[in-house]
Parts: C-alpha cells; structure tokens; sequence
C-alpha cells in the first residue's frame, strides 16, 4: 500500500530523458458518510413570478436526525428542451436564444429538532429561456467536524403557458417554396386550442 499523500508520475521512455506526459495524484483516507440528506419540493408546480420553497433533511445512517447543523443551500437554473409524445419531429423553443443564468446561495439555516431546514426561492419574473427550464437545487449540510454532505435534485419548470412547435414538411429551392407544419401546446402537452392565431417569419441565415 502506498503511504497517504500526493504523488507524481511522469511517463517516458526507457533511457530517454524527454517526459512525454505527468500527472499529479493523492492517497487519501476513505472515510465514509455518516449522514445522509435529503430534498422534498413543497411547491407543486414551479412557476415564473412565485415562490417555490423545499425542504433540506439530514438524518444519521445509524438512526436520528441531525438536528442544529448549519445547513446551506443552491440554485442553479439551465435551459431544458420541451418536447411531447405524439410530436416527434416537430422543434419546440428558440434555438437562436442562449439563456445563462448563474448560481444563486439561498444563504445558510440551522436544522431544526427533526434535522429540517426550509428554503425559498422566486424565479425571476423576467426569465427568458428558449424553452423549459432545469431547477437543480442542492443543499448542504456540515458535519460537527465540519466534513460537507451534499444532496442534488433537479426539477422542471414552465415559465412560458404554451410552446410553439415548427416541423418542416418540405423545401424547395427550385420554387424557392417551404411548407411547415406548426403546432401549439400546453406544458402539460395537450393542445393550446384557445390560440388561434400564428405568426411565421421565414429568414434566410447567412
């Protein structure tokens, strides 16, 4: 076994003295978790403009909560493709919209007698993303010896009422012709049929 510590090695040749690749590595002592945590969405359904709030838990793995640890919290939000069953084919969203967005600390609570702690957060009124949207919220939660244990769960989000999707049937440059297909539907899939009216703008893209 090789002592605790960090290590390089370096790759060459035998009696060559170029090195033609090195990297750096560490022996460290394995020492497992002794809690675990956990997190609970209590929002039903994450909306732009209100609050969703979930819970962070930690529990010991041989039993009990683990009450009065500092515990902190992170959302980070990515843009998600929106696509539905029964539309293949169709494109749904902005594929010329970048969306960056970045991390953003709840700050840091005190787990309470059951070892929970309660986050909130309001997602920005004037979000723009191409099309759904990834909540990935993580909490962590320290240790009496100040060891860090992480959770990370991802959720979903709809911040626009309905998606437009676009198929294109067939193109021709010769007649300089496009016939595209466009469908309209709900977050939840179904079709938007209280939209009646559709605007497409055809560009050319140099």
């Amino acid at each position: 076994y090789s002592p605790l510590g960090r290590y390089r090695v370096t790759i060459g040749l035998p009696g060559s003295h170029p090195v033609y690749g090195a990297g750096e590595y560490a022996v460290e002592e394995f020492i497992p978790d002794r809690m675990k945590v956990e997190l609970r969405l209590n929002t039903k359904k994450i909306e732009r403009g209100r609050a969703l709030t979930f819970d962070v838990s930690a529990e010991h793995l041989f039993g009990g909560g683990v009450a009065g640890r500092p515990c902190q919290a992170e959302i980070d939000l990515t843009a998600a493709p929106f696509a539905s069953a029964g539309f293949e084919g169709y494109q749904f969203g902005n594929s010329l919209v970048t969306f960056d967005h970045d991390a953003v600390a709840l700050g840091e609570r005190t787990l309470d007698k059951n070892g929970k702690a309660e986050f909130t957060y309001m997602l920005p009124p004037d979000l723009a993303p191409p099309g759904r949207l990834n909540v990935r919220a993580s909490g962590t939660v320290r240790e009496v010896g100040g060891r860090a244990v992480t959770a990370t769960r991802m959720w979903t989000a709809d911040v626009y009422p309905y998606y437009v999707g676009i198929k294109l049937v067939r193109a021709s440059t010769k007649d300089r012709e496009a016939v595209v297909d466009v469908v309209v539907l709900n977050a939840d899939g179904t079709i938007a049929d209280y939209v009646n009216t559709v605007t497409v703008n055809v560009s050319r893209l140099i």
